[in-house]
């Protein structure tokens, strides 16, 4: 969330019924939106607060709903809350990884990157 707006994420899962509104992945299709909502369904406050979600079509839109203030709160990676722009204007609290399931990911080197020190370092 944004620093600006006087709210604090680490009142988790209480912060929620202060915010207007909540910006998560479509959890349809978008891995950190099942995420998102299995945490929410953990807290028991999924049907609470499902009034309040905008829902982003990946989790790049979502950040930018609370990057631009649309939004009071958003449930985003935390590689995007720890960006150097996200940094400067928000704050955030970490979800306990136990209260959703692993983000599994897949990735591929391009023909370009393949000698890459830099692109072969996240290969296993």
């Amino acid at each position: 969330m944004r620093k600006d707006s006087g709210l604090d994420p680490s009142n988790f899962p209480d912060v929620l019924f202060r915010a207007n509104e909540i910006a998560i992945a479509n959890w349809e299709h978008a891995s950190y939106g099942q995420a998102a909502k299995e945490a929410l369904e953990s807290y028991g406050v999924f049907e609470k607060v499902k009034n309040k979600l905008v829902i982003g079509e990946n989790i790049s839109q979502t950040a930018s709903y609370v990057y631009s203030g649309a939004v009071d709160v958003g449930i985003i990676a935390l590689s995007l809350a720890l960006s150097p722009t996200m940094k400067e204007k928000g704050k955030y609290w970490l979800i306990p990884q136990e209260r959703h399931r692993p983000i599994v990911q897949g990735y591929g080197i391009t023909k370009f990157g393949e000698n890459s020190p830099s692109a072969r370092r996240f290969y296993f």
